[in-house]
C-alpha cells in the first residue's frame, strides 16, 4: 500500500512540475513576443519621425 501511495504522489508532483513549466514556458514566450512587438514599434514610430524631420 504504501508503495502505490508513494508512486502515485511521484506521478502527481512530476505532472504538476510539467505543467507549471509548460504554462511559465508560454508565459515566457507571450513576454519575449511581446518585448519584441513594442521594440519594432518604437523604431517604426523613431523611423517616422526622422522621416517628417527630413521633409521639413
Amino acid at each position: 500500500f504504501r508503495v502505490d501511495v508513494v508512486e502515485d504522489f511521484k506521478e502527481y508532483t512530476l505532472r504538476d512540475y510539467y505543467c507549471w513549466l509548460k504554462t511559465y514556458c508560454c508565459w515566457y514566450k507571450l513576454k519575449l513576443l511581446d518585448n519584441a512587438a513594442y521594440s519594432r514599434l518604437r523604431l517604426l514610430e523613431q523611423s517616422v519621425a526622422i522621416d517628417d524631420k527630413m521633409k521639413k
